[in-house]
């Protein structure tokens, strides 16, 4: 059985938000689109709603499921969730996060991505 786990893809003026986590972990200092695991019995979107709160302190509106990739995290298999949110103007506070960038399609596939993000940032290079 997969698991579902989600992000949001924030577009403004041709760039998309990522943020980089924090050091220590599998995953240290990587960038990432926000995001995290869907959490019973809330819905992929309700997750990254709830996720980009916890987070960034942004209140999102979520417009659709923009691609899926899969993942593995050990002998886990997950299904990414790419979802289009709509962040306004307020930029995100730094709850669980080092830094945050707006970048463009050719830049976030230069970017020290998470695995999980890789594809995610490749597609949006090649579809928008």
């Amino acid at each position: 059985m997969k698991l579902i786990s989600v992000c949001g893809l924030a577009q403004r003026a041709g760039t998309y938000l990522v943020v980089q986590r924090r050091a220590g972990g599998s995953q240290s200092l990587k960038w990432e689109f926000p995001g995290g695991k869907v959490e019973p019995p809330e819905t992929p979107a309700q997750a990254v709603v709830r996720e980009w709160w916890e987070e960034l302190g942004l209140q999102v509106v979520v417009s659709g499921l923009r691609f899926t990739s899969e993942f593995s995290n050990g002998e886990k298999i997950y299904e990414l969730q790419a979802w289009a949110v709509e962040v306004g103007t307020q930029e995100p506070e730094l709850r669980e996060h080092l830094k945050a960038s707006w970048l463009k399609p050719e830049d976030l596939v230069r970017q020290d991505l998470s695995e999980s993000d890789k594809t995610i940032a490749q597609l949006l290079l090649t579809q928008g």
